[in-house]
């Protein structure tokens, strides 16, 4: 993978990890909304939030407040969209 000027192998890596174990779960997601089965929609939602709440009570986790006040909030309306409608 080429690398990107001013970013390093480590945050690359990072990304690319992330990616691979995030699309499995995404497009479950995205199969079963468009099913609508909204019980695998919220347990994926559920089982999320709990890793991080494992992961937060292991080391903390530093959030800026602009992500909580721009992404936060579009990541919960689209899981609304997504689920309910």
């Amino acid at each position: 993978m080429a690398a990107f000027p001013g970013v390093s192998e480590l945050v690359i890596g990072l990304v690319v990890v992330a990616i691979g174990t995030s699309l499995p779960e995404l497009s479950i997601s995205l199969v079963a909304a468009l099913k609508r089965d909204t019980e695998i929609v919220l347990r994926n939602i559920f089982y999320s939030l709990f890793v991080i709440g494992l992961a937060a009570t292991n080391a903390t986790i530093s959030v800026q407040d602009s992500l909580l006040l721009s992404e936060f909030p579009l990541m919960l309306l689209l899981s609304a969209l997504f689920c309910c409608s």
